[in-house]
């Protein structure tokens, strides 16, 4: 499975909040929405596919279009960090917004 896991591509979005002060280097970001597509690299198709909103933990969160019904990133870390772990993340705009904040909640549960 590791020999495949490295091969296979997942194409991802995330959508989030920033504090009042984006420009401050420790603003603090909340993920809102994850959303991800395993790729076959060979035929490039879809294998896979995953989605779901993300309700702050946090009541200063802007995070009024995410119904409170929504799962908080706790509850579905495990389920995220399986889809990325191990494979080529790709997406648009992830260098600079997605990646670091998915490296930030990871860290957040001790999770590289």
């Amino acid at each position: 499975m590791a020999t495949t896991k490295k091969r296979e591509m997942v194409f991802f979005d995330v959508e989030t909040a920033a504090a009042p002060s984006p420009t401050d280097a420790s603003a603090q970001w909340w993920l809102l929405e994850f959303g991800a597509i395993l790729v076959c690299p060979r035929r490039l198709v879809e294998v896979s596919s995953y989605s779901t909103l993300i309700r702050p933990d946090d009541a200063g969160a802007d995070g009024s279009s995410v119904p409170s019904s929504a799962p908080s990133f706790e509850d579905v870390f495990p389920d995220i960090f399986e889809l990325l772990d191990g494979r080529v993340w790709a997406g648009h705009g992830i260098r600079r917004a997605g990646c670091p904040r998915m490296l930030e909640a990871f860290a957040a549960f001790g999770l590289p």
